[in-house]
């Protein structure tokens, strides 16, 4: 996994950080790596809580000690997994990225479009960032960026 050294007393402020296409796209090769890993971790701890879900309806069933070590396994894995997915997030964030809710893989990039507050999206498979919508809105209203735009 990624992760991002950052020094607590020169660390930046990246709540207010604006990115360019091409600073957006900079981020890439680090962007990616921290979503593949998030990605990787979401499919782990839903796969965990299936089957921590099959385990707890036959351990009310048995008295079996084996089931309650199985499930104590997986619960400590689980507790790892969303650990690791938060320092993923927060590795983003310090880079002044934001995560799709739902995680999909696909980010957000503060910007500014034609004086409003706006994003520049990416999603995995995409080599560089050329989309765009408005702040907040969902991945489906994302539209490619016209080169006439005018950002930041």
């Amino acid at each position: 996994m990624v992760h991002v050294v950052e020094n607590r007393d020169d660390r930046q402020d990246t709540s207010n950080q604006k990115f360019t296409p091409q600073q957006a796209t900079d981020t890439l090769p680090l962007v990616e790596t921290i979503v593949r890993d998030m990605l990787r971790l979401n499919r782990q701890i839903a796969a965990q809580k299936d089957q921590l879900a099959g385990l707890d309806a036959l351990e009310a069933k048995s008295e079996r000690e084996d089931f309650a070590e199985e499930l104590d396994d997986v619960r400590e894995s689980l507790m790892h997994a969303e650990q690791e997915l938060s320092v993923c997030l927060r590795e983003l964030a310090s880079l002044g990225v934001k995560p799709h809710i739902p995680l999909t893989g696909a980010v957000d990039f503060p910007t500014t479009i034609n004086a409003q507050p706006a994003s520049l999206c990416w999603k995995p498979g995409e080599s560089t960032v050329n989309h765009w919508h408005e702040q907040g809105a969902p991945l489906e209203q994302r539209r490619r960026l016209d080169p006439r735009t005018a950002i930041l």
